[in-house]
């Protein structure tokens, strides 16, 4: 349920058939070619949203599409990982400090309710249980608490002050590979439950990200293209074979910034905390400054030129004044902070430190 009287919402949802995606959603591909793929069958003539129409019905748990979990608890503790815990790591746990409170946190990322430290005024969030689809261009999504599968197949669209919790192949928020767009996201929870398996919690391409708290999930956000992420806090991702976890992750393309953000991928079978890799195409035009980057995983950061991919040099890659830490791993990943670097064609790699030491961080050619 809703926490609190309704917020203010410019738009209403309703009701719409299930959404099911074709294999053309790469990143199922790419995550060692998940068995089950989906079809896809378009939202029917009566899906537009439109205001004053009904709620949908919720869908139900335990689907690919399942939601039905509760908003955090504005009393309570923030979303995901408190701020000391090192989920178990032992170097970790041998002294290594949190992030500061200068790198986006849950208490500064996602719908404004009141957590300690939080400067942003509080919000109220409405229900909006089950799936819903926006295809009316311009539409302000404000104050909703989604159970469901948010689809954005429209221009222009804003989502902020909300909380999305779902699961599907294009993420809980899903802005498609079509001509939607551009949607700007913001002080916005986006969360995919313990059973979503391999998939991201948001995708795919035009869209921006700033203030978003995405935990849970296979893994975080999938850039496609024409993507910026700024101001956010990825972390907590769930562990399900076969998929291959990263906060952050691109398989080819162009025009990405990730600005200022905290980026985290501590589970079972993480690669990175932000990934770049040539496999449906070339890594082009991508900005990668001042953020904090943590995993578990072999690398901290893939930057997108892998000989064995099948577009193996990135061009246009800045990577500027990044910090690398130390919270699970004592390399920031198992085997170094950077890999699949290559200083050709636009790539540039400058300021870029370790968090606790300020000592510079030097690149390393891909394996």
């Amino acid at each position: 349920m809703a926490r609190g009287a309704h917020g203010t919402r410019s738009m209403a949802s309703s009701p719409f058939s299930r959404l099911r995606r074709p294999l053309s959603f790469r990143w199922g591909a790419l995550l060692l070619a998940l068995s089950a793929c989906e079809s896809e069958t378009p939202p029917s003539p009566n899906a537009n949203l439109t205001k004053d129409a009904k709620d949908a019905s919720p869908t139900q748990p335990g689907g690919d599409d399942a939601g039905g979990y509760a908003p955090r608890d504005s009393a309570g503790p923030p979303s995901g990982r408190d701020a000391g815990a090192t989920n178990g790591d032992p170097v970790a746990d041998a002294g290594r400090s949190p992030p500061s409170s200068t790198w986006p946190q849950a208490f500064n990322t996602g719908y404004p309710h009141g957590l300690p430290g939080d400067t942003r005024p509080p919000v109220s969030l409405t229900l909006h249980a089950g799936n819903q689809t926006i295809t009316e261009d311009g539409a302000v999504i404000d104050g909703w608490y989604v159970t469901g599968i948010l689809y954005v197949r429209a221009h222009n669209v804003t989502i902020r002050n909300s909380h999305v919790v779902g699961c599907a192949s294009g993420g809980a928020i899903d802005n498609g590979y079509g001509p939607n767009g551009p949607t700007l996201i913001s002080d916005t929870e986006i969360e995919a439950p313990s059973t979503c398996g391999a998939y991201a919690s948001l995708g795919n391409v035009n869209f921006t990200c700033i203030r978003c708290d995405v935990h849970g999930g296979g893994s975080g956000i999938r850039m496609d293209g024409n993507v910026t992420v700024e101001d956010s806090y990825v972390h907590d991702l769930h562990y399900k074979d076969p998929a291959h976890e990263t906060a952050i992750g691109s398989n080819g393309g162009a025009h990405f910034k990730v600005l200022h953000n905290n980026l985290e991928c501590n589970s079972d079978l993480c690669s990175a905390a932000l990934s770049f890799y040539g496999d449906f195409g070339p890594i082009d035009d991508a900005l990668v400054q001042n953020n904090l980057l943590n995993t578990s995983g072999s690398f901290c950061t893939y930057a997108g030129s892998l000989p064995r991919k099948p577009y193996p040099h990135a061009t246009n890659v800045r990577y500027i004044d990044n910090h690398f830490g130390r919270l699970f791993k004592p390399k920031c990943g198992i085997y170094g902070p950077v890999t699949s670097w290559e200083a050709n064609a636009g790539n540039v790699w400058q300021g870029n430190v370790w968090e606790d030491t300020g000592a510079t961080v030097d690149p390393a050619p891909g394996p």
